[in-house]
């Protein structure tokens, strides 16, 4: 597989210009600001053709600082994509504005442009969304990405290459609490083994239909759970709905099962 960053060979070729930078900031005391910060900024902005930029110590804060400065606030929505880090939506929630997803294109795994008009219809201006919860989940296996297959042919190829081997199953959630204006997100890495499986099998059981709407064409809760002899998380994770993660955000937001 060719490696989609070759580190290494990057660090070869600047590896000196970089340390030596390095070791002048160290030197100089001005880990914050400081004429080298001043400096990337000029760079920068002079590279974009912008009359300014500012560094930043990191992406959400970046998104954050760029809401503010378009006075997004308490009573705003803002559109975005569900399938994305936790930061698009957290720096959303931090600028006081209300996350409104919208799912992803299969094709380039960007917003679906085609959604995001049905989504500023859902929520009329100025009404107030007291709960909005969005979980989903991917399976990944030697660096390749299943998402829901959308045909026959793309399940029985996403069990061919899942049979027989071990991928990891990711589920994120994020719980957006209207009444307090609190955002709350968390993810579950757990890992399923498949048993070898074979060509009867896979067509069997794609004609029971549960490889319909489920990332990686199959249902653990269902027939599934006949091939897979081995997994390390918990169940519910790999269903689509991480209990634990869930009832911890619920703690977190001020719910608890016994009060």
């Amino acid at each position: 597989m060719i490696p989609i960053l070759d580190s290494k060979r990057q660090y070869a070729q600047i590896g000196k210009e970089i340390e030596k930078e390095v070791l002048e900031v160290l030197a100089s005391g001005s880990y914050i600001l400081g004429k080298h910060n001043k400096a990337l900024q000029e760079e920068f902005a002079a590279y974009c053709g912008s009359k300014y930029s500012l560094g930043l110590n990191s992406g959400t804060d970046a998104l954050h600082l760029a809401l503010r400065a378009l006075n997004i606030g308490r009573g705003d929505e803002v559109i975005t994509t569900a399938f994305t880090f936790v930061a698009t939506a957290s720096a959303i929630g931090l600028a006081g504005a209300t996350p409104v997803f919208v799912d992803i294109d299969p094709d380039s795994f960007n917003i679906n442009v085609q959604k995001i008009e049905a989504a500023i219809k859902i929520l009329p201006q100025g009404q107030n969304v007291p709960w909005i919860f969005a979980a989903d989940t991917l399976i990944i296996k030697d660096g390749k990405v299943y998402g829901k297959p959308e045909s026959k042919e793309e399940a029985v190829k996403f069990l061919k290459e899942l049979q027989n081997g071990t991928h990891t199953v990711i589920t994120s959630i994020a719980l957006f609490n209207g009444k307090i204006n609190y955002l709350s997100t968390r993810t579950s890495v757990n890992k399923v083994t498949f048993s070898s499986l074979s060509e009867k099998e896979i067509e069997w059981y794609i004609e029971t239909g549960e490889w319909h709407g489920v990332a990686g064409a199959y249902r653990i809760q269902g027939l599934a759970s006949c091939f897979i002899s081995h997994i390390e998380g918990t169940q519910s994770s790999i269903i689509g709905l991480p209990i634990f993660e869930f009832y911890d955000i619920l703690k977190e937001q001020g719910y608890s099962l016994i009060d």
